[in-house]
């Protein structure tokens, strides 16, 4: 009797692992075939924000720092924004 039900419990447990196994691969199969693949760039769309930034940098006055300063800080921004191109 105790060993019918072990018998039992170990077919369960191994149908069970098989039934998830398959749904996994179908899933993987089917996002893999079926969806298309989203790629970020990080790089060009930090240097993007920054070009939108000078631009709008260039449009508008700060009033805490001197001219001479923001000149200087839209240098180094061109630098570097050059420099990752």
């Amino acid at each position: 009797m105790l060993s019918n039900n072990i018998i039992n419990l170990l077919i369960t447990i191994i149908i069970s692992i098989g039934i998830i196994l398959s749904i996994q691969y179908i899933w993987n199969y089917i996002k893999d075939n079926y969806s298309t693949r989203r790629t970020k760039d990080l790089v060009n769309s930090q240097i993007e924000k920054y070009k939108k930034l000078l631009e709008k940098q260039g449009s508008q006055q700060t009033e805490f720092i001197s001219e001479e300063e923001q000149e200087n800080m839209k240098e180094k921004l061109t630098q570097f924004i050059n420099s990752q191109e």
